[in-house]
C-alpha cells in the first residue's frame, strides 16, 4: 500500500497557480482547467488561497479537507 494517494491532496495544489513571472506569467497551469480535475485533483477557491507571505499553490501545512480524506481512506481499503 502506498501513502501517495493522501499527500498528493497537497503536492498537486500548485497546478493550479501560474508563474508569477516571465513570458508565461498569469497563464494557468493545467490543473486549473475543469477538464483535468482527474488528474490534478478539485480544490475549493478557499483552499487554494495562499496563506499570508505565501506564494500562490503554497498550501503550508495545512490538511487536505475531511471530505477527500474520506474519500482516501474508503479507496485505500479496496
Amino acid at each position: 500500500m502506498s501513502e501517495h494517494l493522501a499527500y498528493s491532496y497537497l503536492w498537486w495544489t500548485v497546478s493550479h497557480a501560474s508563474d508569477a513571472t516571465g513570458p508565461m506569467a498569469g497563464v494557468p497551469y493545467d490543473g486549473a482547467d475543469p477538464q483535468y480535475a482527474d488528474l490534478y485533483h478539485e480544490y475549493s477557491k478557499e483552499f487554494l488561497t495562499p496563506e499570508p507571505g505565501g506564494r500562490a499553490g503554497a498550501v503550508g501545512r495545512r490538511e487536505a479537507p475531511l471530505s477527500w480524506r474520506q474519500t482516501y481512506f474508503a479507496v485505500s481499503r479496496t
